[in-house]
């Protein structure tokens, strides 16, 4: 098998080189992305959250189950935020449930297994959300609270940008191999030329000597 030129090796360790650091990149880039994202899609999650902590808090004291789930069903039935709620005391009885999670109630969590507060992605079928899940305390009473909102503009951008990493990573790993190359000619331009100086002069007969046979 034919040895590769030091150029060509040279080159391919520069492309090589650089595909390393366009993976770091593309990936260190891809998770600040997503965390920055996700964090504009919580924020607004939180001030939903935080809305339902003072409506809660605005009921009465002494409110029963039955008024509660009354009060809170007119209330977030007709609400965009209620879409994608549901509500426990902490007795485990249920307050409300949307339409939505009764259909998928596999997005959400246990209310045992909500510690501390959590935040989630969650997906069915080409949707895509972001869930809050944890505990409330309003009025005595402790609510377990799993509130999520849709994130399909994050998840698409993420997307985007990974379409657009993958299009131009091809192209500038070519760039740089075409720069690499370049770089190592006329790196090793020096060496070449002794090289070729060193046959032109073993080639070369010296002074005085004979190259020919006489016959007799």
């Amino acid at each position: 098998m034919k040895k590769l030129s030091i150029g060509l090796r040279l080159t391919l360790s520069y492309v090589a080189i650089f595909a390393l650091g366009e993976l770091v990149f593309g990936v260190g880039m891809w998770f600040v992305l997503q965390n920055n994202l996700y964090n504009l899609v919580d924020g607004t999650l939180e001030r939903q959250v935080e809305d339902l902590k003072n409506f809660l808090l605005a009921q009465k004291k002494d409110a029963s189950l039955a008024q509660l789930q009354e009060q809170v069903t007119a209330t977030y039935s007709i609400e965009h935020s209620g879409d994608y709620l549901e509500i426990y005391l902490e007795t485990g009885d249920p307050i409300y449930r949307s339409a939505f999670l009764q259909a998928n109630p596999r997005i959400l969590l246990p209310p045992t297994q909500i510690k501390h507060p959590l935040y989630r992605s969650r997906h069915v079928g080409d949707q895509h959300f972001r869930f809050a899940f944890q505990h409330l305390t309003a009025n005595g009473h402790v609510y377990t609270v799993e509130m999520g909102i849709p994130a399909d503009d994050a998840v698409e951008t993420l997307l985007m940008f990974r379409s657009y990493m993958l299009m131009f990573a091809p192209f500038l790993l070519l760039v740089s191999a075409g720069v690499g190359y370049g770089m190592s000619r006329r790196a090793l331009a020096p060496v070449e030329a002794q090289v070729h100086t060193k046959n032109a002069t073993q080639l070369t007969p010296a002074p005085g000597s004979n190259t020919s046979t006489d016959t007799v």
